[in-house]
């Protein structure tokens, strides 16, 4: 299984993706939210298809704001889950995030997603909450 990461080059696509891993969260959090609303707060981040074997199998979308760099969204597809991609994406950002000189990784999550267990396995911890996030942090070694 060969993962590589791709700069996306159809953002409506990614958008779409993202809306469609995400239906059930919006349906709950914020029904009025649709692929055109992702596109939206997603087009000018730093988009990257995640593929495996040429395959697109998730996005991830990174910001960055002084030393900082913010994992804004990874998603990754049901079915392609617990396969390690979500670890190899995570570790993409940090390298991303070192060579832009960040010191910090951060991330917003929902409280309920499983993704939270990933999170929390490869070093992020919860620096803040509130009724349906957790805010973490992973310091980076530079």
């Amino acid at each position: 299984m060969k993962i590589t990461f791709i700069p996306s080059t159809n953002l409506h696509k990614a958008a779409e993706f993202t809306f469609n891993n995400m239906r059930d969260y919006y349906a709950r959090f914020a029904p009025d939210w649709d692929a055109e609303k992702v596109l939206g707060v997603t087009a000018e981040l730093i988009n990257y298809d995640i593929q495996v074997d040429s395959e697109t199998v998730g996005v991830i979308r990174l910001q960055f704001e002084d030393d900082t760099c913010i994992l804004r969204d990874l998603q990754v597809l049901p079915s392609e889950q617990n396969k390690g991609i979500g670890e190899a994406a995570i570790k993409k950002a940090e390298e991303l995030a070192l060579a832009a000189k960040a010191h910090l990784l951060t991330l917003r999550v929902f409280k309920i997603s499983p993704a939270v267990s990933l999170y929390k396995k490869v070093g992020f911890v919860i620096k803040s909450e509130d009724d349906r996030f957790f805010n973490m942090a992973k310091p980076l070694n530079i």
